[in-house]
């Protein structure tokens, strides 16, 4: 994508936005100077990297390359890169497109093997120009063998059925047509919802499922908006399964100093490749309210979570824990540091390895 893509009037960072969240393959150019440049260039690397989780593990989605001798992040170490200062640089860069290009290809028409299950991504598309209009395009998971035929039914109409009530609530706006108001809003590009909607399947067995949606809507404002919304489920029979179900009846606080303490631990992290996460959480006041805030559990809070083999994850959308820059967050707690506050023979073996299978 460059300017030639993006016709005057359009939100720009939307665009880039929605051409991540639907590109195939991802080509990310490092050297000295953009590896250590701050603002929207690295919430554009965090998205492309919370976007390669969604891909089958072993795929090529991402593929870093080197401009001149610079180190690569650290969160970006565990790929294999390209230097284009060195002979055949660019030729490894093209075979890589197109091992991605076959891979992607046979994932369409065969589905993902995940397990004893097959997955396929089905994708919504609609938009209709008017004041308002809308443009979306919804993606969610088919599941076909494994469990039970019954249990695939029912998952599958679950997912579908979240997909096309949010059509359905875009489509409202056919019956709401207002020009007087939102005619000026379209000179600037902002007369249209636009929200995009993907998927990863943290775990997926014959006894269990944990999926998070990710949705990105731009609706005018400075920004488009981010939200997580996760799903767990129990198959046989399909029950869904709620957090509190996990835990002792005291375990909020908790909870919140686990989370917090591993917020800080990512921060730090990040502050390995990226100066501008050094002390995120510590360095003001307002940092630290900010996430003491965002990760105290009340009874009426709602808490985005997954599980899977190695623990319990927890989802924090821009803005939950920290400013809008610093992009969104997730930290895995391990079961062994929940240990205290876990149900003794509780919902959360149906994920672990030994119980899964």
């Amino acid at each position: 994508m460059d300017n030639s893509d993006i016709s005057p009037g359009q939100d720009w960072k939307f665009e880039i936005q929605k051409a991540i969240f639907i590109c195939n393959a991802a080509i990310i150019f490092l050297s000295t100077r953009s590896v250590s440049k701050t603002g929207y260039l690295q919430v554009e690397l965090s998205e492309f990297l919370e976007q390669r989780k969604r891909r089958p593990e072993g795929s090529i989605y991402l593929i870093p390359v080197r401009l001149d001798p610079c180190p690569v992040p650290t969160h970006m170490s565990n790929l294999h890169y390209a230097d284009l200062f060195e002979p055949e640089g660019w030729a490894r860069v093209i075979a890589s497109l197109e091992k991605a290009k076959r891979e992607q290809s046979l994932i369409r028409e065969q589905g993902e093997t995940r397990g004893k299950f097959t997955v396929f991504t089905k994708v919504i598309e609609e938009q209709w120009d008017g004041l308002p209009g809308y443009s979306a395009r919804l993606s969610y998971p088919e599941l076909h063998d494994g469990a039970t035929a019954l249990a695939c039914k029912e998952i599958n109409q679950v997912f579908k059925a979240r997909c096309l009530s949010t059509l359905h609530e875009l489509r409202s706006n056919r019956a709401d047509q207002d020009p007087s108001f939102w005619e000026d809003k379209k000179k600037y590009g902002i007369a249209t919802y636009k929200p995009i909607q993907d998927y990863r399947i943290m775990f997926l067995s014959e006894s269990a499922l944990s999926i998070v949606f990710t949705s990105m809507v731009y609706t005018g404002g400075v920004h488009e908006n981010y939200r997580f919304v996760t799903e767990n489920f129990a198959l046989q029979p399909v029950v869904q399964l709620q957090l509190a179900s996990f835990f002792r009846h005291d375990y909020r606080k908790t909870l919140g100093l686990l989370s917090r303490e591993a917020l800080k631990k990512q921060s730090w992290e990040r502050s390995l490749s990226i100066e501008h996460f050094a002390n995120i959480f510590d360095s003001d006041e307002m940092g630290k309210e900010w996430l003491v805030r965002g990760t105290t559990f009340e009874d009426n809070t709602k808490v985005y979570f997954t599980f899977s083999g190695e623990g319990l994850t927890l989802y924090f959308p821009p803005y939950e824990v920290a400013h809008f820059a610093a992009g969104s967050w997730e930290v895995t707690l391990p079961y062994y540091d929940l240990r205290e506050i876990l149900r003794p023979n509780g919902m959360h073996q149906l994920f672990i390895p030994t119980s899964a299978g």
